[in-house]
């Protein structure tokens, strides 16, 4: 049923997916920021890309103000990003030129809500769209698009301190252009999630830190373009890559004392309250799969990659690693064609 709070009927069908995340009286914002703060409560991606096929300005325009302090800048803003269009030479699918173009409008949204690292959000959401692919670009523009991949290079990038700019271009966009092979079977299930999910798996394998921890949260930037965490578990498990750990070699500090007294009386194994956590943990490595299943439960963060996918999953972050320039360069290429507007 329409819900006359809302313009359009795909504005209500968003919230009517989202409500139960949302905060309970500014829709579509998450609950643990402020109003103010403009924080979408998931990653509208998929639906902003959905209403670009389909012509549904209108709904992006209702979406876009509901996520934007509203003035002449922001009407004006969303009339350039709109008008967006990636060069015809870039050879994608259409639903992945969407997607880019969706990308493009959020984290323009984004750095309009005083998000500073929403281009470089937008650029690594764009690389995981490109890296999911095999991109095709006409031969006649093949220099021009290196020009641009050039300068996302900096010396310090990857990329950069490798190869030195000029070599570094030619390597991402032979990345880009090269077959998927390894990788294929991971990016077939990663180019249908949200691109933040995949920027959460992405994480998951180059963060040098917190090893074996899915970050659902992402990092503030990312809130900022939308980032909800039960969203990102949901999709995550759909993508079925991960699985609780086998082994434990270290006992989360989220799995107190108390948790652990509790679960092992479940097993009919009884400690004082004055027993310390390592006599406990001790105890619990007698009995087949309690720690993993107790850690499932209560860290389900706490994940490894399913022996089956630990070659097409890291193939796959390979070749993000090395795009990550493609996708700054198409996010520009997308702004310059934005300028044009009038």
């Amino acid at each position: 049923m329409f819900n006359s709070k809302f313009r359009t009927a795909e504005v209500t069908q968003l919230y009517e997916d989202v409500r139960e995340w949302c905060h309970p009286e500014y829709p579509l914002l998450d609950p643990l920021y402020s109003s103010g703060s403009n924080m979408p409560v998931v990653d509208f991606t998929p639906y902003v890309a959905a209403w670009l096929r389909t012509g549904r300005y209108e709904a992006i325009n209702e979406l876009w103000s509901m996520l934007t302090c509203q003035s002449d800048a922001s009407a004006y803003m969303l009339k350039q990003v709109l008008a967006a269009r990636l060069p015809s030479w870039i050879m994608l699918s259409e639903t992945a030129k969407y997607e880019l173009h969706a990308i493009y409008i959020l984290s323009m949204r984004a750095h309009m809500c005083g998000g500073q690292g929403a281009v470089f959000v937008g650029s690594l959401l764009a690389t995981t769209t490109v890296a999911s692919r095999q991109l095709e670009i006409a031969p006649a523009y093949h220099e021009e698009l290196l020009r641009v991949i050039q300068s996302e290079i900096t010396k310090e990038s990857f990329l950069g301190a490798q190869f030195g700019r000029a070599k570094g271009a030619k390597c991402s966009l032979e990345k880009a252009m090269s077959p998927l092979a390894a990788a294929e079977t991971a990016a077939e299930k990663l180019k249908v999630v949200p691109p933040m999910v995949r920027a959460v798996v992405y994480d998951y394998l180059v963060r040098n830190w917190g090893q074996g921890t899915l970050r659902f949260n992402l990092y503030y930037d990312d809130r900022l373009y939308g980032c909800g965490v039960k969203w990102n578990q949901h999709y995550t498990e759909w993508l079925d890559f991960f699985c609780p750990p086998t082994q434990i070699t270290q006992v989360p500090q989220a799995v107190t004392k108390d948790i652990l007294r509790e679960a092992l009386l479940q097993e009919g194994i009884s400690f004082k309250k004055t027993a310390s956590k390592q006599a406990m943990v001790e105890q619990a490595n007698g009995i087949a799969g309690f720690l993993p299943a107790l850690v499932a439960r209560v860290c389900p963060e706490k994940q490894e990659l399913r022996p089956e996918w630990v070659e097409p999953v890291k193939v796959w972050a390979e070749r993000v690693k090395y795009c990550e320039p493609i996708g700054a360069a198409l996010l520009k290429l997308l702004a310059l064609s934005a300028m044009k507007f009038k």
